[in-house]
């Protein structure tokens, strides 16, 4: 096994944390802790990951569903409005998800939060089509992660669905600010 530092991260980082970092890594394959997240994990010979745990065909984690069902019940508690949201993806990735079962996972996914809906106060958006908020393809840096632009539409969208939940009616924002 060997590791590659990317040159455009590596100055964000002191040298006495990536040395402190580094030690920790696994040398062999025989070093990699067992674990059912590291199970998943399919990675290339170049050490890129091609399928982990995060892979859209997989289901719901039970766990990942109790700490959820934990926070909106203690948000609950303390009287805090919710509000959950799909955000949006960019629209050729949204095409290679759903050829690998996006679909599904998403259909699974809203019903989830409607059953948890069910039980705790929240407020839920799905933003997950890029068309939702007005966004533009081009104000993404990736599949996932969008520009400043594109979270200003989104921010907009949500807070424009519910503006109860940020203290009623709130200033537009504009593209200076």
């Amino acid at each position: 096994m060997s590791a590659t530092i990317d040159k455009r991260l590596i100055r964000w980082f002191p040298p006495m944390l990536i040395r402190a970092e580094k030690v920790k890594l696994p040398k062999t394959l025989a070093e990699v802790p067992a674990g059912k997240d590291l199970a998943l994990t399919v990675y290339d010979a170049d050490g890129v990951v091609l399928r982990n745990r995060y892979d859209p065909a997989a289901a719901l984690y039970p766990r990942s569903q109790r700490y959820f069902e934990k926070a909106a019940a203690l948000l609950d508690e303390m009287g805090a409005l919710q509000v959950i949201w799909l955000t949006p993806l960019h629209p050729l990735l949204l095409v290679e998800m759903r050829e690998a079962g996006r679909s599904e996972r998403h259909a699974e996914v809203i019903a989830y939060l409607r059953r948890v809906q069910e039980r705790r106060d929240f407020r839920l958006l799905d933003c997950s089509e890029l068309s939702s908020i007005a966004g533009d393809p081009d104000d993404f840096y990736g599949g996932f992660h969008f520009k400043r632009a594109n979270a200003r539409r989104l921010i907009r969208a949500i807070v424009g669905a519910f503006p109860e939940a940020f203290g009623g009616e709130t200033a537009p924002i504009t593209e200076g600010q």
